[in-house]
């Protein structure tokens, strides 16, 4: 099991300072689902 407490693993550069970011950028992801379900409603 993982502790709680998110720890430094080896090879994973520390997150920066303030909130992580919730969902990678636009350009990065193949098919923008998340637009396409703000425009499709």
């Amino acid at each position: 099991m993982r502790p709680l407490i998110p720890v430094a693993e080896p090879g994973h550069a520390p997150s920066p300072p303030g909130p992580p970011p919730t969902r990678p950028p636009a350009p990065r992801s193949p098919h923008p689902t998340g637009l396409l379900r703000i425009t499709v409603f």
